[in-house]
């Protein structure tokens, strides 16, 4: 697969911690799939999100929890076959909640698909592994 696509996979990956991060939620939804219904699963029992308008309520919903926010998407694995990409990361996500800054590690899983020439994202899963 020609770097240029991994290049575009980041890229796109950027511009969703840079929309999440800054609460930008126009940016966030020129980043979702249109060719497909949008999905997504937080870390939250009922963080399970099925339909654009689902994925971008739960961005609002995380932020009116949090006073600042962010997502850093790294150690990530691109997997590409033709119109469809998975990516696999281990993520940092800050926040600040009342007052006090806080981190935790996670994991994060995307499915994105090619729409006219420009990844999309279809899918994202963002967890906070158990532990037991």
């Amino acid at each position: 697969m020609p770097n240029h696509v991994t290049d575009d996979i980041f890229a796109l990956m950027h511009a969703l911690e840079t929309g999440y991060r800054t609460r930008d939620l126009g940016a966030l939804d020129t980043l979702l799939a249109t060719s497909v219904s949008v999905t997504a699963f937080g870390t939250g029992v009922d963080e399970r999100c099925v339909g654009r308008d689902a994925v971008l309520a739960q961005f609002q919903k995380d932020w009116a929890l949090l006073e600042a926010g962010s997502v850093e998407l790294c150690d990530s694995t691109i997997t590409i076959t033709g119109d469809a990409a998975w990516v696999m990361s281990a993520c940092t996500l800050s926040f600040r909640i009342d007052g006090t800054d806080g981190s935790a590690t996670g994991r994060s899983s995307l499915v994105c698909v090619a729409e006219s020439g420009t990844w999309r994202i279809a899918h994202w899963h963002i967890s906070l592994p158990a532990e037991i």
